[in-house]
C-alpha cells in the first residue's frame, strides 16, 4: 500500500483517517514483516506530519492512559487537539 505523502488532513474524510489509523493495529495488506515494518515507519511519519499533534508518534505507539488505545480512540484525541487549536480538519467534519 503507497502513502500519499501530498494528503493533507483536509484530504481525508474522518472514516478514511480512522481506516488508516487502522493500519496500525493490523497487517491489512498481509505484507511480509520487513515490508510491514517500512510501511509503518512510512506511515507514522505521515500521519504526524498531517496531524500535527504534539505528542508526535507517541500518540500511536506510546498512547496515554487516559486516551483509548485504539483507531478511534486515536482519531477523537486528533481531532479534539485540532478542534482546540483551530486548526483544519477532516473535509467531512462537522
Amino acid at each position: 500500500m503507497l502513502i500519499d505523502n501530498e494528503k493533507t488532513i483536509s484530504d481525508y474524510t474522518e472514516s478514511e483517517f480512522i481506516d488508516l489509523l487502522s493500519n496500525f493495529f493490523e497487517n491489512k495488506h498481509g505484507l511480509n514483516a520487513s515490508d510491514f515494518g517500512k510501511f509503518i515507519d512510512n506511515l507514522q511519519l505521515h500521519v504526524v506530519k498531517v496531524t500535527q499533534h504534539p505528542l508526535g508518534n507517541g500518540l500511536i505507539f506510546n498512547t496515554p492512559d487516559e486516551i483509548e488505545c485504539s483507531p478511534l480512540g486515536i482519531f477523537k484525541e486528533i481531532k479534539k487537539w485540532r478542534t482546540s487549536h483551530g486548526l483544519e480538519l477532516f473535509k467531512d467534519s462537522k
